[in-house]
């Protein structure tokens, strides 16, 4: 199974199960929102310059290595290994990956979208925790639409 057809048959499962969902939500899941707003990234192992951080920390880790290095960029999204999770990691200006928290694996998918560093820490400096897609607490507000600024867009990596 690939990512992108996890994410397909995932939006089309929830899709059916859905059909109350709120009429300012313009997603009915994260997996949609992911995927109608994300896109791939090319799998890499981590460059050896940047160092290997704790696990099960990827929010954290992802946006204190994007404050860290300005040369990066804050994605969060899906990967798949053996299954899909909700991850974040950082990507290059080439749009290749830069993952402190998982160990390299060659067939590791990545599927996500890249965020403004500033728009991911005011969100979670005002929600005091980490990660901007889950946002439970809040109803998942970015289910609503990615306010203007908030996403890069593909045209950066272009």
């Amino acid at each position: 199974m690939s990512l992108r057809n996890y994410l397909n048959d995932t939006v089309k499962l929830k899709r059916g199960m859905s059909p109350s969902l709120r009429e300012d939500y313009i997603y009915r899941s994260m997996e949609e929102l992911v995927l109608r707003e994300g896109r791939e990234f090319k799998n890499q192992p981590l460059p050896p310059y940047y160092a290997q951080m704790e696990k099960k920390m990827c929010f954290r880790n992802a946006m204190n290595l994007a404050l860290r290095e300005p040369a990066l960029t804050y994605v969060e999204g899906y990967g798949l290994s053996i299954i899909p999770v909700h991850h974040a990691w950082c990507v290059d200006r080439d749009g290749m990956i830069v993952d402190p928290t998982w160990d390299y694996e060659p067939d590791r998918e990545y599927f996500g979208i890249p965020f403004d560093l500033k728009f991911v820490t005011d969100l979670v400096n005002s929600k005091e925790t980490y990660g901007v897609i889950d946002d439970w607490t809040n109803n998942w507000p970015l289910l609503r639409g990615i306010p203007e600024g908030g996403k890069i867009p593909d045209a950066f990596w272009l």
